[in-house]
């Protein structure tokens, strides 16, 4: 290793705590728990802490960590032609049983490969031989659509980890003097892996996904595992390893709950994580303690934190136990005094706000159920506290969008600054608003999946006219993705098996997209343009996380019209499949 290499990996692994360091030995399955991206992302994300956290407790498991080189490292492993390696004891990932990719985001396809370059390791599951490490994948993408990269993986575990892993490791351990063939077969018995080797897909002539056909004795589809609310309840749900050296350096990260059921009809997180679960106020005491301990602020995590039942207790025991407590997006519709006054003690500096469309028409259409009235209310209660920003999340492109509900972006945006100025000003501060718009992509799994993207051409134009009518309002800043690589986005969110020609193309151009699609002659258009017919089989079918695809439809007419849908009741409720 070189010395700038060296000193860069002791100087991080000094800086955590809660590593975990085990002794190498026959008895134990090793793991390289993978996350394609650089450590400073991975460290943020607090699934890939969890599955730490649940492999290092078996005793028949070592799981280190591995991660994308940082930019400035890539010459240094190009010049020494080095393998990359763990970062607790420096070994090569091909000394490792197993490889586990955690990948939340599809945009990190393209660094499974470089890592599997990088650690000389074939990058297509067939060409791997016995004494190849077994690749796995987890998170939300091997939920969501495994298939763009379903050629470069040897099995995926569909669900959450707290689930899967026990009876995973059982039976890997049994399988592994098996030829890796026959392992493969084995592994797919168990319920929530899916080995895409053992399928083969049969496509129409136009190119749509005709059959999936599961070899024998293989499940024809897949199902998601999830955790019953009573498990998750007595599971832990915070930080596993603490460090300065990402985004939420100053935060111990908590889990209050999984799931929403809002159903906003664009959101993948909402959908796949179904039913809604809630950890409880007192279960969560230990994680706050601990985090208070650190000197950390308590990251409160949830896709619908304002929904838990106890949101105002949660941040009253922080508070009440000498911490500091910070929030993930929350529903305008949903803020309270009770719970804002606790977080603002804690000095809370920005709150984030998602109304996601900028008129009530829109809104409905994507049943986020939020009036003009709401976003401006929640606005003046934020000023009221002594909150000095917001964070706002808006989407373009959504489907039935006119020119009116762009402008209406505008309008809200104005109407909110100069609620939130007018609030303000009793603290004899003057906050700002920061709009984040990004481009609405269609994702497996939810009602809008039948829907095309809009053109790339037609997006910029909507963002330019957006940044022209702000860009000289003060108080108000603007930021934004790149229409081309939220398309990027779309095909790998939409694609099938045969992107991974296009996946290799882009490795080995260095990441250059136009000459990939120009030299595979793919098509990115047929998988991000086109509308699916509702008899579509989609690529993802072959998963089943419990959705009926009939509600979803119906939920995909009922935007359209417009039509506003109630959320989840619990345990009264059955129209979606899952419960």
């Amino acid at each position: 290793m070189s010395p700038n290499l060296a000193a860069k990996r002791k100087d991080r692994l000094a800086k955590e705590i809660g590593t975990v360091r085990k002794a190498w030995g026959l008895d134990t399955s090793s793991i390289a728990l993978v996350y394609p991206n650089t450590y400073s992302v991975a460290m943020s994300n607090l699934g890939f802490q969890l599955v730490y956290r649940l492999l290092n407790e078996r005793d028949d498991v070592l799981c280190e960590r591995a991660f994308l080189p940082d930019r400035e490292e890539r010459p240094q492993f190009e010049r020494s032609g080095r393998r990359l390696t763990s970062l607790e004891s420096d070994r090569p990932l091909t000394d490792f049983d197993i490889i586990a990719f955690s990948v939340p985001f599809e945009n990190d396809f393209p660094h499974i490969l470089e890592i599997l370059f990088r650690s000389k390791i074939p990058l297509k599951s067939a060409d791997r031989g016995e004494e190849d490490p077994l690749i796995i994948a987890g998170g939300v993408t091997s939920h969501l659509n495994p298939e763009p990269v379903a050629d470069f993986i040897d099995l995926f575990a569909v669900g959450e980890g707290e689930v899967i892993i026990a009876p995973f490791m059982e039976a890997f351990k049994k399988s592994r003097e098996l030829p890796r063939r026959k392992r493969l077969k084995s592994l797919s018995q168990i319920k929530s892996i899916y080995v895409p080797s053992l399928y083969d897909v049969v496509y129409h002539d136009d190119g749509r996904v005709l059959a999936y056909k599961a070899s024998a004795g293989v499940p024809e589809r897949v199902s998601r595992a999830w955790l019953e609310e009573e498990a998750l309840q007595v599971s832990r749900g915070g930080s596993s390893v603490l460090t300065e050296d990402t985004e939420f350096g100053d935060m111990y990260l908590v889990e209050v709950g999984r799931g929403c059921g809002r159903g906003c009809r664009f959101c993948a997180a909402g959908f796949i994580n179904l039913p809604p679960r809630e950890r409880k106020t007192d279960r969560l005491a230990s994680e706050f303690e601990e985090g208070i301990a650190e000197g950390k602020r308590i990251g409160l995590i949830s896709p619908s934190l304002a929904d838990h039942p106890d949101i105002e207790g949660i941040c009253r025991a922080i508070h009440e136990s000498g911490g500091r407590s910070s929030l993930s997006a929350v529903r305008a519709d949903a803020l309270e005094e009770g719970y804002l006054s606790h977080i603002k003690k804690g000095k809370l500096k920005t709150v984030t706000i998602a109304p996601e469309a900028g008129t009530e028409r829109m809104r409905e259409v994507i049943n986020k159920g939020l009036s003009d009235a709401d976003i401006l209310n929640a606005v003046a209660l934020l000023g009221k506290v002594g909150i000095p920003n917001i964070r706002f999340y808006f989407m373009i492109g959504l489907p039935t969008e006119e020119a009116a509900d762009i402008d209406g972006i505008i309008d809200i945006t104005i109407r909110c600054r100069n609620r939130f100025i007018e609030e303000s000003k009793v603290h004899k501060k003057v906050g700002n608003i920061t709009l984040s718009v990004n481009c609405f992509v269609p994702k497996p799994f939810t009602p809008f999946q039948w829907r095309p993207m809009e053109d790339e051409k037609i997006l910029k134009e909507k963002l330019r006219q957006i940044k022209k009518a702000l860009g000289r309002e003060p108080n108000i800043k603007m930021i934004s993705d790149l229409p081309r690589w939220a398309h990027i986005q779309g095909l790998l969110s939409r694609g099938d098996r045969r992107l991974s020609d296009l996946l290799l193309e882009v490795h080995k151009n260095e990441g250059n997209w136009k000459k990939a699609i120009r030299d595979t002659g793919i098509d990115p258009a047929f998988y991000t343009a086109r509308a699916r017919c509702r008899e579509e089989l989609f690529p993802w079918d072959v998963l089943d996380i419990g959705l009926k695809k009939d509600y979803l439809w119906k939920e995909y007419e009922r935007g359209l019209a417009g039509k506003v849908t109630p959320p989840c009741n619990i345990g009264a409720c059955v129209r979606c499949g899952v419960c």
